[in-house]
């Protein structure tokens, strides 16, 4: 039950956190607000999330889990039913910077349930699913608001559907909030030493977030650029990516548990530079959706070994290493947004995604290094 929990809590976070590129345009025009100005309010999300995330992480322990996510759940139902009732961008900018500070805190929360639940491989396989929720809740999101949009159904009303979503949290009430507070949990979780490896865990969710942020912010514009494809055809290869990833992540699940760390990460290397190679080189529009949708799969199992790799060097589950690996991840998320985006003001995309495709190769080859020196 604890990990249908988390599992539906990452489908809520896939859902909302993915509605920006979508909704740009949308709020863009229903405020009478620029594209830069919405993108801009946004954006801050990101930065909400991390938050959330750490405030939860340093006090994970402490918490009374139950009331809390209750609390919460209740928070988040009436902030994403807000923008039904928002008159302006500035009043729904703050309800959604507030709904994303409470999502950052469900983040947290899923991630250390998991790293409680499981360990060893099960650890990586389980982390692997509960990624592919959030790639499932990425690849719905978009569909339903073009379904409202398409029956001129209030783009408001997704928030509402979000905000149902988020109740699938109040299933870890059922749990057992005991075995999150067993004496050497809390004294872990006040501080480790950290080795080589971890350092280095840190630098690769750093490079490796950000070269994959890099490729997702800027695919659809790639396209535009390279085929000259209309905005809707180059902003569906979001989809085939998204899908991508949620069919890598359920394999990741399943082989984790049999296959080697270090193999899965090399496996997961080489799609991922077939499908850059495929991307760069690509002749046609059908070359650019196979390519597109292998580069999801390459990208997919990549975050969770990162993340269990780095949890695996601690004899025991530390909310505060999980902390500042998924708070590494989100600003490795805003690092190649906000580098790739100043990269744009003086290039085409074409070497952006040179630029991010030997960022990736740099921080694969570090992790391998690093697993095999491991082990």
């Amino acid at each position: 039950m604890t990990t249908w929990a988390a599992n539906l809590i990452f489908f809520a976070q896939g859902f909302f956190f993915v509605l920006p590129g979508a909704l740009t345009p949308v709020l863009s025009e229903y405020f009478g607000d620029s594209l830069s100005t919405v993108g801009y309010c946004l954006s801050l999300s990101v930065i909400m999330r991390i938050v959330g995330n750490i405030f939860t992480g340093r006090n994970f322990t402490s918490l009374k889990l139950h009331k809390f996510l209750l609390r919460t759940n209740i928070a988040l139902l009436v902030l994403l039913c807000l923008p039904l009732f928002a008159p302006n961008l500035m009043l729904f900018t703050l309800g959604n910077l507030l709904a994303a500070l409470f999502l950052g805190t469900h983040f947290a929360i899923a991630n250390n349930l998991i790293l409680y639940l499981y360990v060893g491989s099960k650890r990586t396989s389980q982390m692997a699913f509960l990624n592919f929720f959030y790639s499932a809740g990425a690849i719905v999101s978009p569909l339903v608001l073009s379904w409202f949009l398409e029956k001129n159904i209030n783009w408001a009303w997704i928030f509402v559907v979000c905000a149902l979503l988020t109740t699938g949290a109040l299933l870890a009430l059922k749990s057992d909030e005991n075995m999150f507070y067993q004496p050497e949990s809390q004294q872990s979780a006040q501080g480790f030493q950290a080795n080589l490896h971890i350092y280095i865990s840190y630098v690769v969710m750093v490079v490796y977030v950000t070269a994959e942020s890099m490729y997702t912010t800027w695919l659809p514009v790639f396209f535009i650029e390279q085929l000259q494809l209309p905005l809707a055809d180059a902003a569906f290869t979001l989809v085939i990516l998204w899908c991508g990833f949620a069919v890598g992540r359920f394999t990741c699940g399943l082989l984790a548990r049999t296959v080697v760390g270090y193999r899965l990460v090399a496996y997961m290397a080489t799609f991922t530079l077939v499908g850059m190679f495929c991307l760069l080189f690509a002749l046609s529009w059908v070359d650019y959706r196979i390519s597109t949708f292998i580069l999801g799969l390459g990208f997919s199992g990549m975050y969770a070994n990162i993340l269990a790799y780095g949890n695996s060097q601690l004899d025991k589950p530390n909310v505060k290493l999980m902390t500042i690996l998924t708070s590494l991840g989100t600003a490795g998320v805003i690092l190649g947004m906000l580098f790739s985006s100043m990269l744009k003001e003086f290039m085409p995309t074409y070497p952006i995604m040179l630029i991010a495709s030997i960022l990736f190769i740099a921080s694969m080859l570090l992790l391998r290094f690093s697993i095999i020196k491991n082990n």
